[in-house]
Parts: C-alpha cells; sequence; structure tokens
C-alpha cells in the first residue's frame, strides 16, 4: 500500500500514566511520516525503544491544562489533531480529514473515526464518550453554529 503523506500534521496525544497503551499507539505510526507529539505525565519515562523517529516524546509531569499549554508552543505543522494514548487513526482517514479541511477554508476542525488499542483480556473497551457520536456529522452552516452544536451549548456536550 502507498504510504500517505502526513508531513503536514502533527499528532499530539496528552497521556497519564497509561504507557501500556502508548506503546502500541506508537507502534502503530512506527512507518508514517506523521509528526506525533507525546507529553507524558508518568512517573518514569517511557523506554526510548518504543518511541519512533517521527516522535517527540516529552516527560511533563503537569496537570492536562499545563501540558496542553506546552504542546501549543511546540506545534509546526499547519495541521494538529488531538488523539488518546489508547487510540489510534488510519493514515489514510488522517489525509482525507487533512483534504478536506485544505478544499474547505470555511472550516476549521473535523473528525474522524478512531480505533481503540486498549484490551481488556478478550475484550475490547468502548467508552461512553463515543456513544453519542457514531454516525455524527456537524454541517452547520457557521463555524460558530458547528461548535455550539457540537459542544451541546455547553449543557450536553457530546464528548
Amino acid at each position: 500500500m502507498k504510504q500517505v503523506n502526513l508531513s503536514d500534521i502533527t499528532l499530539v496525544i496528552l497521556s497519564y500514566h497509561r504507557q501500556h497503551c502508548l506503546k502500541a499507539t506508537l507502534n502503530f505510526y512506527r512507518d508514517t511520516n506523521l509528526n506525533i507529539l507525546v507529553l507524558d505525565n508518568s512517573s518514569a519515562p517511557l523506554n526510548r525503544e518504543y518511541i519512533p523517529t517521527n516522535c517527540r516524546y516529552i516527560l511533563s509531569k503537569t496537570d492536562f491544562a499545563t501540558r496542553s499549554s506546552q504542546a501549543s508552543l511546540l506545534i509546526g505543522t499547519k495541521y494538529t489533531i488531538i488523539g488518546a494514548d489508547d487510540e489510534v487513526y488510519l493514515p489514510n482517514a488522517l489525509f482525507e480529514m487533512k483534504k478536506f479541511l485544505d478544499n474547505n477554508e470555511d472550516y476549521v476542525a473535523v473528525g474522524g473515526n478512531a480505533l481503540a488499542v486498549w484490551r481488556y483480556g478478550n475484550y475490547i473497551a468502548g467508552s461512553w464518550a463515543y456513544k453519542r457520536t457514531f454516525a455524527y456529522h456537524n454541517n452547520e452552516s457557521s463555524p460558530y453554529d458547528r461548535i455550539r452544536k457540537h459542544t451541546g451549548d455547553g449543557v450536553a456536550p457530546l464528548t
């Protein structure tokens, strides 16, 4: 399969004491040209053998807000996607999201399906956070209306 160009996308992962998931997620992207930025709030750094060359890994024993601020200062690509340490996006899906944004300049964000990497024995876990996003489309006419719909007017957010 031909590799898609993801060099203008940074995947930001803000991990917290789940290096067992992070290892599988980073391994999934190892052979892509996707830029990965991990800010990990674990008690010890991830072993270097699990960090691919396309990943900038920072052990940052700070809260989520601080790590988010740190990440915003380190992103040097046109596009950014926030990902979890226990899920992955298919490279072709990332490419299609990028292509959509390139062709629709009035949009500032798109979403895609993520695949879980965390297993519980023979079970793959799902979360209530994804329940309401199945077959989700947000085609509101303005960026403000799209944000309002996605956040549920601050009362009933989708995730």
